[in-house]
């Protein structure tokens, strides 16, 4: 039978990307197309859409969502169950599919054609990406199929211990990149560097998911030495690592998380700034609250930024002054923004961390200043002069590493990456609860406001008992999803499923 590939049409479609429009005339037919028709660059857009639509589209709010970085607006009860623990089989389902449906095959056909024509540049692309989709499946699950993943054989792959998929994930990495790279030869066209991307960008992005892979594992193994020679080298990017190729304002054309939360997507306004992010924001009296949210522009407290709580859900008997659109701030978004893969803030608080552990807490500062000064300029597009008031207020602490990196590493992230928020959260256990609760902040009463001077900036809290879900006790942090549907109906070889307060195993110390 001759071979075929179907690519992730109906993804590349729904993100609707003008920069990538020449790639979906393969599918003239209009099922597949024959795998030896197709060349590296037809194939690779493809697979980086499936990703982005993933990652930096439901991946990347729901992740905010159980990070307490976004709030659901608060007349509407869907977007909350994520922040109540409302965790199902289907929670995770749209991911899970779309990795092992919609890009694995795919890129293993890019690595074969890469490989064939040792077009080795090629072929860490392809593993960079491949390494980055599996490993958000193990830090969504604790577990993942890999070993037997890509046997069409088999119908029932079985699931991989999170350990094991780490180690594999990061033994596919340092072989791509132990290949005989030519750092100026070009490699396949992609959305992120376009056809004249070098094999030397994607060295650079390599060893940045690297970086993330090995610091996601050093609470539970010792990496130090790897660690130690990553960094040594550095050669990371020197700027963030996104996609910008959405151009335009259409329905479905414009970046993943812009379409689902505005009216030219399928839903209103529907995310809102957490009261714990506006704590810390306003601690520093910091100017990314006025680049990623809008000032409420209807009730009492119209033209001021105000957070809202997480998983709460006005309805008749409670909080009416909430009960409507932009009441409270809405998420600054725009069809054009960006999908970041990895920031160069997240490699500097990565450094920074490094030599809070293992090296100089000078070093360690100064890593941490300029992670924070880069969050700014590199990312939110703002003056650095602006960062001076945020590292005043929350300045390096080497007695508390830990809480000063995970503060600003998660009001980095908010906006710009839910997902990785969500596992950094779970890592370095900051912002961690304090002593006040959603309980403490507002009334069961139909008159309710929340009482903002409570909560400590830096400080999350417990969800209001009337709203949590009997899942997720107080005080305690979504650790997990539930293993997909799409597996479990399918696959015997499916885990028993596993409580979604068990952490996974690189945070489980």
């Amino acid at each position: 039978m001759k071979k075929s590939l179907i690519y992730g049409v109906a993804l590349a479609l729904a993100g609707g990307l003008t920069a990538c429009d020449s790639y979906l005339d393969i599918n003239t037919n209009p099922n597949n197309a024959p795998v030896e028709n197709l060349t590296t660059s037809n194939i690779f857009p493809g697979c980086e859409t499936a990703f982005m639509n993933m990652y930096g589209g439901t991946w990347h709010y729901m992740g905010a969502f159980q990070s307490w970085q976004f709030a659901q607006q608060a007349s509407v009860w869907q977007w909350g169950q994520i922040s109540r623990g409302d965790i199902t089989n289907e929670t995770g389902n749209g991911g899970y599919y779309t990795v092992y449906v919609d890009l694995l095959g795919d890129l293993d056909v890019v690595l074969e054609k890469a490989e064939a024509e040792e077009d080795w540049g090629t072929y860490l692309a392809a593993t960079t990406l491949r390494v980055a989709a599996l490993q958000c499946i193990v830090d969504a699950f604790g577990d993942a199929p890999y070993s037997e993943s890509l046997d069409i054989e088999n119908q029932s792959p079985k699931w991989d211990s999170g350990a094991e998929v780490y180690a594999g994930l990061l033994s596919e990495l340092n072989n791509a990149l132990d290949k005989p790279i030519i750092d100026n030869q070009l490699t396949c066209t992609s959305l992120m560097f376009g056809s004249n991307a070098t094999a030397a960008s994607w060295v650079k992005v390599a060893n940045a998911i690297k970086l993330r892979l090995l610091m996601r594992v050093s609470n539970v193994q010792n990496v130090q030495s790897e660690l130690a020679a990553l960094i040594s080298e550095d050669n990371f990017p020197t700027s963030d690592v996104k996609w910008t190729a959405y151009t335009s304002n259409q329905a479905n054309k414009g970046n993943p998380f812009w379409g689902q939360f505005t009216d030219n997507g399928n839903h209103g306004p529907y995310c809102q700034m957490n009261l714990a992010a506006q704590k810390v924001y306003e601690a520093g009296s910091d100017t990314r609250m006025q680049r990623y949210w809008l000032p409420a522009s209807a009730g009492d407290y119209s033209g001021s930024y105000v957070g809202w709580l997480s998983g709460c859900y006005p309805g008749n008997e409670f909080a009416l002054s909430y009960n409507q659109m932009g009441r409270v701030s809405n998420a600054n978004l725009s069809y054009s923004d960006p999908i970041y893969w990895i920031t160069l803030a997240e490699i500097e608080f990565f450094k920074a961390e490094y030599e809070a552990r293992y090296g100089s807490a000078a070093a360690a500062q100064e890593h941490y200043e300029n992670a924070i000064k880069a969050s700014f300029t590199k990312t939110a597009g703002l003056p650095e002069a602006d960062a001076a008031s945020v590292i005043a207020a929350w300045p390096y602490d080497q007695s508390n590493w830990a809480k000063c990196i995970g503060i600003q590493k998660w009001i980095h992230l908010t906006s710009v990456n839910g997902y990785e928020g969500w596992c950094e959260l779970r890592r370095l256990k900051y912002p961690a609860f304090g002593s006040v609760t959603a309980n403490d902040l507002i009334d069961y009463s139909r008159n309710a406001t929340i009482n903002t001077g409570l909560l400590v900036a830096g400080d999350i809290y417990t969800t209001p008992d009337w709203e949590r879900s009997s899942q997720l006790p107080a005080n305690t942090v979504i650790q997990r999803w539930i293993y997909p549907s799409q597996s479990s109906n399918y696959n015997p070889n499916t885990p028993t499923p596993v409580p979604i307060t068990t952490p996974i195993f690189w945070a489980a110390n």
